[in-house]
């Protein structure tokens, strides 16, 4: 669903009312009683896994960070970040390049990572995509929110579709390494340099 501007003014107005930052529009998540080295292990494991996608509603979830900044979430309300996987900042976590999720211990959804996209999700009234789980084999892999691999294709054409949405070979072979599909698959040498990627967030968008 596309909002007009004038709809996505009025919905930004509401949620953060004139403020560039504003508390965040859910209650915040209950922590698992394993801890901090559950959580950790059971997010490496879907970053590790290729990128499987699935629709939740925004206002169901539960909140890991207190506040969110008004220039993410308008830059979510673009076309920018489904057509080709740039996040509005922290372009190079992977963890940041998909919204993340995981239950805590009462089964509600908490925000790992997309906080920012849950909130323009909730102003467009459209479910939110994110990551919550190994996905099977059979099931097509995400590049971008919009772009998917299914298992009998040919991995080649990831490079020449994200390369005709603007992206460059290094933003490609980082959206592959994401995906878990091979860069070699699409046209890379093994060889080729790029820059450290990190799992760990340095602001969750």
């Amino acid at each position: 669903m596309q909002m007009d501007p004038e709809q996505v003014e009025q919905g930004l107005a509401q949620l953060f009312n004139g403020c560039p930052r504003t508390v965040v529009p859910w209650q915040s998540a209950v922590r698992a009683k394993q801890g901090r080295d559950t959580d950790l292990k059971e997010i490496r494991q879907i970053l590790n896994s290729r990128v499987v996608l699935c629709e939740v509603d925004p206002l169901a979830l539960r909140a890991s960070q207190p506040y969110i900044l008004l220039e993410h979430v308008r830059y979510y309300l673009r076309s920018e970040w489904a057509h080709t996987g740039r996040t509005s900042a922290d372009r190079s976590v992977v963890l940041n390049r998909f919204p993340l999720v995981i239950p805590d211990d009462r089964g509600n959804l908490r925000i790992v990572a997309g906080h920012h996209r849950a909130a323009a999700a909730l102003i467009t009234g459209q479910a939110l995509l994110v990551r919550t789980r190994v996905g099977g084999d059979s099931e097509p892999t995400a590049l971008t929110p919009t772009l998917f691999l299914n298992s009998d294709q040919d991995p080649s054409v990831v490079h020449r579709e994200l390369g005709l949405r603007g992206l460059s070979d290094h933003e490609i072979a980082f959206a592959c390494r994401v995906a878990r599909v091979s860069v070699t698959c699409v046209g890379f040498k093994p060889c080729v340099g790029f820059p450290n990627w990190s799992f760990i967030p340095v602001c969750d968008t």
